[in-house]
Protein backbone atom coordinates (compact mmCIF):
# COMPACT_ATOMS: atom_id res chain seq x y z
CA UNK A 1 0.00 0.00 0.00
CA UNK A 2 1.00 3.39 -0.29
CA UNK A 3 -0.42 5.93 1.95
CA UNK A 4 -0.49 10.06 2.31
CA UNK A 5 -2.39 11.56 4.81
CA UNK A 6 -5.00 13.75 3.99
CA UNK A 7 -4.87 17.57 4.05
CA UNK A 8 -1.33 19.68 3.59
CA UNK A 9 -0.22 20.74 0.79
CA UNK A 10 -0.07 19.06 -2.59
CA UNK A 11 2.96 16.83 -3.56
CA UNK A 12 2.93 15.54 -0.14
CA UNK A 13 5.75 13.03 0.77
CA UNK A 14 3.62 9.61 1.29
CA UNK A 15 3.66 7.72 5.24
CA UNK A 16 3.95 4.50 3.56
CA UNK A 17 5.04 3.98 -0.03
CA UNK A 18 4.57 0.34 -1.75
CA UNK A 19 4.60 -1.38 1.60
CA UNK A 20 3.87 -5.14 1.50
CA UNK A 21 3.86 -7.46 4.18
CA UNK A 22 2.06 -11.16 4.85
CA UNK A 23 1.14 -12.39 8.04
CA UNK A 24 -0.28 -15.89 8.99
CA UNK A 25 -2.90 -16.58 11.41
CA UNK A 26 -2.08 -17.42 14.59
CA UNK A 27 1.45 -15.04 14.38
CA UNK A 28 2.58 -12.46 16.42
CA UNK A 29 4.31 -8.83 14.24
CA UNK A 30 6.33 -6.38 16.13
CA UNK A 31 6.27 -3.27 14.10
CA UNK A 32 9.61 -2.21 14.74
CA UNK A 33 11.46 1.34 13.14
CA UNK A 34 12.60 4.23 13.87
CA UNK A 35 10.41 7.69 14.16
CA UNK A 36 9.06 8.69 11.37
CA UNK A 37 8.79 5.06 9.75
CA UNK A 38 5.11 4.50 9.47
CA UNK A 39 4.46 2.58 12.08
CA UNK A 40 1.30 4.20 13.59
CA UNK A 41 0.10 4.71 9.80
CA UNK A 42 0.19 1.21 9.55
CA UNK A 43 -2.00 0.60 12.82
CA UNK A 44 -4.29 3.23 11.96
CA UNK A 45 -5.10 1.44 8.22
CA UNK A 46 -5.99 -2.05 9.87
CA UNK A 47 -9.08 -0.91 12.35
CA UNK A 48 -9.71 1.34 8.37
CA UNK A 49 -9.50 5.11 10.34
CA UNK A 50 -7.91 5.94 6.81
CA UNK A 51 -8.12 3.68 3.81
CA UNK A 52 -4.77 3.31 1.90
CA UNK A 53 -4.26 6.08 -0.93
CA UNK A 54 -3.38 3.32 -3.35
CA UNK A 55 -3.20 -0.51 -2.78
CA UNK A 56 -5.09 -2.53 -1.01
CA UNK A 57 -5.04 -4.50 2.58
CA UNK A 58 -6.22 -7.99 2.47
CA UNK A 59 -7.86 -9.96 5.66
CA UNK A 60 -8.18 -13.95 5.17
CA UNK A 61 -8.19 -12.52 0.95
CA UNK A 62 -10.96 -9.87 1.42
CA UNK A 63 -10.24 -6.15 0.68
CA UNK A 64 -10.67 -4.38 4.14
CA UNK A 65 -12.94 -2.09 2.30
CA UNK A 66 -15.39 -5.25 1.88
CA UNK A 67 -15.51 -5.46 5.34
CA UNK A 68 -18.01 -3.40 7.90
CA UNK A 69 -16.18 -1.56 9.59
CA UNK A 70 -18.34 -3.44 12.72
CA UNK A 71 -17.18 -6.39 11.86
CA UNK A 72 -13.57 -5.98 10.93
CA UNK A 73 -12.86 -4.18 14.36
CA UNK A 74 -14.21 -7.03 16.12
CA UNK A 75 -11.68 -8.90 14.63
CA UNK A 76 -8.75 -7.17 16.33
CA UNK A 77 -7.77 -7.27 19.20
Amino acid sequence: VTFVYPGGEEGRRPALEEVSFAIRAGERVALVGPSGAGKTTVTHLLPRFFDPTAGRILWSGSDLRDLTLESLRARIG
